[in-house]
């Protein structure tokens, strides 16, 4: 009963709830199914600086490709699978439209607000995130493949700097080498990697990965996003960090 096809994700892909040793409960509850038009995605909830709630949502620019489609988007929040169970999960608990705030394709960076917060029956959870150089390690990215119930990956290596193509600037992705856990799909685009502090560090972009083929992901960097560009419209600091605190974490 689904709104889209249910092309079920590869089988190596591992359901959140399956998943214990990362302590990522708080962070799953962040992370929703992106519906712009035709495409899906993945989106997560990010705090600011402030701390004072504004349901900011942080995806790919790919994913929207029309401005327009950020008013008419839906969110699908904790559509998952109970309890590592295997049972498809329930999509009932959706926000319809937002506004977009800021976005830049030369990082793939599309920041927007929700026209609501979640409701607290949906336990929304406001992920933390890094705007500082570090390259991430042991890093994770919480995301609904396909349009999937939501699973998650796990790379334990260290990532490299690099650039994505020549549509995007250089050394703005960081580069996961291979999944120990599961892969990514389409579907997962715009999914935020997190970093072994659980905060957000990047989002996916794309690449090879795949459950046949151990290879890599690309992840826009969240230092490039932040202040790359210096117009408001085209960077995450001016919205996360409005009062120019200088916060990075």
């Amino acid at each position: 009963n689904n709104r889209w096809d249910r092309r079920l994700s590869q089988s190596c892909n591992v359901d959140v709830n399956c998943e214990f040793e990362s302590e990522t409960d708080d962070q799953r509850r962040a992370v929703c199914v992106v519906l712009a038009g035709k495409e899906l995605g993945t989106g997560t909830l990010l705090n600011n600086v402030m701390k004072d709630g504004k349901p900011y949502l942080l995806s790919a620019y790919h994913v929207y490709m029309d401005n327009e489609l950020a008013q008419t988007a839906l969110y699908f929040f904790n559509y998952e699978s109970p309890f590592c169970t295997g049972l498809n999960g329930s999509d009932i608990q959706t926000v319809s439209g937002s506004v977009k705030v800021a976005a830049f394709d030369s990082v793939d960076l599309m920041l927007v607000k929700l026209s609501e917060m979640p409701p607290p029956s949906y336990r929304p959870f406001l992920a933390g995130w890094d705007a500082s150089i570090i390259p991430p390690s042991n890093s994770y990215i919480i995301h609904h493949p396909n349009g999937d119930t939501k699973k998650i990956s796990y790379d334990s290596g260290k990532c490299d700097s690099a650039r994505y193509n020549k549509n995007f600037i250089n050394y703005g992705h960081w580069k996961v080498f291979d999944w120990e856990v599961g892969t990514t799909e389409g579907g997962s685009s715009g999914g935020a990697l997190f970093n072994k502090d659980k905060r957000v560090i990047g989002i996916l972009s794309g690449g090879n990965a795949s459950c046949e083929s151990i290879t890599y992901d690309l992840f826009s960097r969240f230092d490039k996003m932040w202040d790359y560009r210096s117009k408001e419209s085209e960077q995450l600091k001016h919205w996360l960090d409005p009062q120019n605190t200088g916060t990075l974490q």
